[in-house]
């Protein structure tokens, strides 16, 4: 323990923590600084600086040090926790003006915030803590480690008794006496002092006690060793877990319940209370051993380090919280136990050896972890690759059980308890595994329910899929205003729809909610929203981003507005909030070739004035754009259908396999016009195609039959693969648990490949066709009003190459890509021909989504140099500067990270951490505001 004299741990305990607590510092103030008074923003300079002293002080002592080769002085020691404890308690007494929660939206602030003084602070005080008790222990003097143990223990006893006994023999009216600042600073001084001097004669006694060499305490060594270093860790572990009693919470420390953590308590448990053997390869291997298992005490030391200063009130309020001690306890003990097996191991070996030896010990764990979790991200990876951004070419396999184990460690690692006191799972590897396996995002519920289900057959039917955007407290369009302008210049129209929104609801809190769909052609290039009498003008910003700062500042019931693409050219617009017959006005700017109309709300809203448009044909190399009239020039020619089956290889078609093979059987005996060319898909985790040949029947009953009804992957496979040619399939689902499949939303994006019909259909078990709509919730039945047509007309467009596309006979305009792979070059401020471009470039990403990962960011930056909103962007009205600064640090995080990553759910709740525990970590703070209101 004496090498803690060395002044290079200054850098690693002081000086490092602190430049992290800067930076987090700085990062924070310049997110909310713009909803800082400046009294506010004053406290936040004060603070800054004492920091930067504290560094200067402790770097420049620490360079004196070791260039004159002295050890850490006693005196530097005290003045040093005299100054960080000062520094904590003017920080928890001011907190209320550091961060003015009245002002300050909880989403804004860094998980864990208030508790970052306190956690950086605290290895600087256990060292400098740690040096007292050395300089105060002299070896050549007997020290006696029982008086420590009982000067410690008395202290939580006499607060429980002066809290108990002595403060209600105060009446109310002499109690108030005590109210005064002088009395309010006393007795929140008194509590830090009795802390501190807790701690020392309990850190005291225990260092004594482990270093001790003498054979009495030598047997008493043993049973602390087995309480402290097995009982109680495995103790603490169960109480986190709610074992015992979960009236506090579960799992209020962190997510503990991962078996390793039990294993490595035993393990390092019985390395503690192993003897000290005078043999040489046992005590290398026992020091091994220890080493190894340090990083695990350690780790539960810094992650108790922070609660360290309340333990005495946990003690008070229930007995079990003595257990919070141990991490503190059993770190003296390891310590000590290495120090003695390095000291006796000197005579086999250097010095430099042992530390070679103790340092790669010391990695194992963190090298294992780190390995476990790079191979949770290749796992990940692939399987987000496989389901969200496949190659359609390419054959996948997955491991199974390694993706099972990967998910539930990413569930671990989520905020699913709302009593933890760290928002994500374990603390330190939560954030590590974060920042390592998931780019500092998360895999939303919804996404890890579609996983289970593909590779496990587990459905979660509460996971709705399909878009509602319904709402019975919704506010209404009361009025419409439309502008069009004429750009001759690029020969396109520019339209405001300006609307007037009223809440007519007759309540509160309303929301405006609505989609409406965009004719091809005709992008978004601005929108505004008045926030009180301030037109505010809508940030193009990343999708996710601005969906989650949304999502956030309508929890907050501010003033956010929202447009943002669903599936397809179809729009979310969302305003809110509304209170009772309030108006609001807002509007949305579109950028188009041609004369249109958008239906919005039941309203049809016509835009620009034929007399003033060219119908002509816009081509390059890589996209053509139709106008409506130019395809009414167009051929119309009908393609050759055939079936092509998606039959069921699910677990859940385990059980009627020979019933499926006799409804396909019966239906193609009814239906050979169209099987002649049939194909046929099983369709699991995996898709198998094959064209339907005699021996389908063996091939379907060979399946493997695991995992869930893919039938998203099997219906995009078959329509891109048959896309541009001249037969079109008949897609034909067939399964008895149709609403188990996994279907994300819809397949309006690929709209473009099934020009004849938006149907696909389910074969029943009566060998009928059921009609199911391929762009609106494609599970649902549609109406039987709707015709089952298998010969519908297309129009066929040539290019001078000799390329055939075929487009709908639908009298609106269309877009052709010409490439899969397009460089688009600079894009042009709100021009159209850029929008057009960027459509290209954002079709090529459907129909190869394996060159989107890449390809997704150029995307994303073309439409903010660009100025006119693509599906993965995301228009977006905040009202104030802190808004903006947290909406630019989510879209960095999310444009740095995988495209196939969440930001958060798609509904945010606020977290409700155990009252208790926090209770116990800002108890004093409480009673220092209260104090300052009733001065007030």
């Amino acid at each position: 323990m004496k090498n803690l004299l060395n002044p290079i741990w200054i850098f690693l305990l002081n000086a490092l923590p602190v430049s992290i607590l800067l930076l987090l510092g700085l990062g924070q103030f310049n997110i909310i600084k713009s909803l800082l008074t400046p009294e506010n923003i004053a406290i936040w300079q004060y603070l800054a600086i004492a920091l930067l002293s504290i560094w200067v002080i402790n770097i420049g002592y620490a360079i004196y040090a070791i260039s004159k080769k002295h050890n850490i002085s006693l005196c530097f020691s005290i003045i040093n926790i005299v100054a960080a404890i000062a520094l904590l308690y003017l920080y928890f007494y001011n907190i209320d003006k550091i961060i003015p929660f009245d002002q300050i939206p909880q989403w804004m602030m860094s998980d864990n915030m208030i508790l970052y003084m306190l956690a950086f602070l605290m290895p600087s005080i256990a060292h400098y803590m740690a040096l007292i008790v050395i300089y105060l222990t002299p070896n050549e003097k007997e020290n006696r480690p029982w008086i420590n143990f009982l000067i410690a223990l008395s202290i939580p006893l006499a607060v429980y008794l002066f809290v108990n006994i002595i403060i209600p023999l105060f009446s109310c009216n002499n109690f108030e006496t005590l109210q005064g600042k002088f009395m309010q600073h006393a007795i929140t001084v008194l509590f830090i002092s009795i802390t501190v001097i807790f701690f020392f004669f309990l850190t005291r006694g225990i260092y004594i006690v482990a270093s001790s060499k003498d054979d009495f305490f030598g047997r008493y060594q043993f049973v602390i060793k087995v309480f402290v270093a097995l009982i109680f860790p495995i103790l603490g572990l169960l109480l986190n877990h709610g074992i015992f009693d979960n009236s506090i919470g579960i799992n209020i420390f962190g997510n503990f319940t991962n078996v390793w953590f039990y294993i490595l308590a035993l393990l390092n448990g019985v390395l503690m209370i192993m003897p000290a053997k005078e043999d040489k390869i046992y005590r290398t291997l026992l020091f091994i051993g220890r080493s190894i298992t340090f990083i695990y005490t350690l780790y539960f030391f810094l992650v108790f380090l922070p609660f360290l200063l309340v333990s005495i009130i946990a003690i008070v309020v229930f007995g079990a919280g003595f257990l919070m001690l141990t991490p503190l306890m059993l770190l003296v003990i390891h310590a000590s136990e290495l120090s003695k097996d390095f000291v006796y191991l000197k005579h086999w070996y250097s010095s430099r050896k042992l530390s070679m030896m103790a340092l790669s010990a010391l990695l194992v764990i963190p090298a294992s972890v780190t390995g476990v979790y790079l191979n949770d991200k290749r796992v990940l990876n692939r399987t987000l690759q496989y389901i969200y951004t496949p190659d359609y070419n390419k054959d996948y396999r997955l491991n199974v059980r390694s993706l099972e184990r990967t998910i539930n460690t990413i569930r671990s690692h989520k905020n699913a308890n709302r009593q933890n006191l760290f928002s994500q799972g374990a603390p330190f590897l939560s954030p590590y595994f974060n920042w390592l396996v998931m780019d500092n995002m998360m895999l939303s519920d919804k996404k890890i329910a579609d996983i289970e289900n593909i590779f496990f057959g587990k459905n979660d039917a509460s996971q709705d899929r399909f878009i509602n955007d319904n709402s019975e407290n919704k506010a209404q369009i009361t009025n419409i205003n439309t502008n069009s302008k004429y750009d001759e210049n690029q020969h396109v129209w520019r339209s405001w729809i300006d609307l007037e929104l009223t809440n007519k609801s007759g309540f509160g809190l309303a929301e405006y909610s609505t989609s409406f769909e965009l004719p091809e052609g005709c992008w978004i290039s601005d929108y505004y929203l008045y926030v009180g009498d301030k037109k505010e003008f809508g940030i193009l910003s990343e999708k996710k981003a601005a969906m989650w700062i949304y999502s956030q500042i309508r929890n907050e019931r501010r003033d956010p507005g929202i447009l943002h693409y669903l599936t397809g050219n179809r729009i979310m617009f969302k305003v809110f909030p509304f209170s009772s017959d309030e108006v609001r006005k807002t509007g949305i700017e579109l950028i188009h070739r041609e004369p249109t109309e958008i239906s919005l709300d039941g309203y049809t809203i016509t835009l620009g004035d034929p007399k003033y448009t060219t119908a002509e044909t816009i081509e390059t190399a890589d996209v053509i754009y139709l106008s409506s009239s130019q395809k009414a020039k167009l051929d119309s020619v009908s393609r050759k259908p055939y079936f092509h089956f998606l039959v069921d290889a699910s677990s859940c078609a385990k059980g009627n396999i020979e019933g499926i093979i006799e409804r396909i059987n019966n239906f193609i005996a009814y239906n050979k016009e169209f099987a002649d060319s049939a194909k046929i898909s099983f369709v699991g985790s995996y898709v198998t195609t094959m064209a339907m040949s005699k021996d389908w029947e063996q091939s379907y009953r060979s399946q493997s039959f695991a995992g869930g009804f893919f039938l998203d992957r099997a219906i995009r496979k078959a329509l891109l693969q048959s896309y541009g040619k001249n037969s079109y399939p008949l897609l034909v689902a067939v399964s008895d648990s149709l609403d188990k499949a996994v279907i994300y939303i819809d397949f309006a994006d690929l709209s473009f490949a099934f020009p004849e019909s938006p149907l696909f259909y389910l074969l029943t078990d009566s060998v009928n066709l059921e009609p199911h709509s391929l762009v609106i919730e494609p599970l649902n039945r549609v109406p039987d009003t709707i015709v089952n047509a298998f010969r519908n007309s297309v129009l066929a467009y040539r290019t001078e190459e000799g390329d055939i596309f075929y487009l709908p006979d639908n009298n609106q305009p269309s877009i052709v890509l010409k490439n899969n792979v397009l460089n688009i070059g600079k894009v042009e401020e709100k021009a159209w021909l850029s929008a057009l471009m960027m459509q290209a470039q954002w079709r090529t990403h459907i129909v190869a989504p394996d060159i989107s990962e890449k390809g997704w960011v150029d995307l994303v930056r073309n439409s903010f140099t660009a100025k006119i909103m693509m599906p993965p962007t995301s228009y977006l009205v905040v009202e104030n500067e802190a808004q903006k600064a947290m909406l630019a640090r989510k879209q960095r995080q999310v444009l740095a990270g995988n495209k196939s990553l969440d930001l958060g759910e798609e509904e945010e709740r606020m977290s409700e951490p155990s009252m208790i525990v926090l209770a116990l970590i800002v108890a004093f703070v409480l009673w220092c505001l209260e104090r300052r209101k009733k001065l007030r």
